[in-house]
């Protein structure tokens, strides 16, 4: 058994090489790490629960002691975020290309 056998993950401390994923003096970025874990769902085709399972916090909790778990409804939020965000400002840019070559638009609402 070697050395690194011995060691238990909630020994570790950050930036040994072991357990600290990240470079000294560096902070954590909690909107990155949001945006992140919301394209590896959306990627993956993985659960919102995905985000709460005790497995996804261990392995945070190892790989950066800094670092802040989100709950489902905010993976939930920053996914819309994400895709209706592309969305939307593609449709707007339409939308203006359309009215800017003189065409216009018609509304109907069925009552």
């Amino acid at each position: 058994m070697g050395r690194r056998d011995k060691i238990s993950p909630f020994t570790l401390s950050r930036g040994t090489g072991l357990g600290g994923a990240r470079a000294l003096g560096q902070i954590f970025n909690i909107k990155q790490y949001r945006k992140l874990m919301a394209i590896m769902v959306i990627e993956t085709n993985s659960s919102f629960t995905l985000v709460e399972s005790n497995a996804l916090r261990t392995l945070m909790a190892f790989s950066n002691g800094g670092a802040i778990t989100i709950s489902q409804r905010t993976l939930k939020r920053d996914i819309q975020s994400i895709l209706y965000k592309g969305v939307f400002e593609n449709l707007r840019l339409q939308l203006q290309e359309h009215i800017a070559s003189g065409a216009k638009i018609k509304l109907t609402i069925n009552a």
